[in-house]
């Protein structure tokens, strides 16, 4: 068992993430006004479309596969008032954490399996209404 990366080997070539998050937030400020805001929570990362990188494939890959997994969400923003009817656009950022397991295979049989810690940032902008 090896631990730490290998320097310039291109192992997956691409590996989109869904991540379903379920976040409790705590909002400072006064309603009316900007209220900033942190919160937490689970998010379970759905992974689609993976794909071998070069280097696997030169190895005899031919497909590759992420395991989904559950992890937790840390986001911090702020929610800027358009109306006094509870309109307000939204600002965020999110730091995922979590552990997932990558598979390569030659035809049926896998042939290399790794643990992978990964910590993505997402930054959005939105629209919230508070009823």
């Amino acid at each position: 068992m090896g631990r730490g990366g290998l320097a310039g080997a291109g192992l997956v070539s691409n590996a989109n993430i869904v991540p379903a998050t379920l976040t409790l937030k705590y909002h400072f400020g006064k309603d009316g006004g900007v209220r900033p805001y942190v919160g937490a929570g689970p998010s379970y990362f759905i992974f689609i479309d993976e794909k071998p990188g070069a280097t696997a494939v030169a190895l005899g890959a031919t497909r590759q596969k992420m395991g989904d997994s559950l992890g937790m969400a840390f986001q911090a923003g702020v929610d800027v008032p358009v109306n006094a009817k509870g309109l307000a656009v939204t600002f965020d950022a999110k730091r995922y954490v979590m552990r997932s397991t990558a598979r390569w295979f030659a035809g049926p049989t896998e042939v290399l399996r790794t643990r992978h810690k990964l910590d993505p940032w997402v930054v959005s902008a939105g629209l919230a209404f508070r009823f």
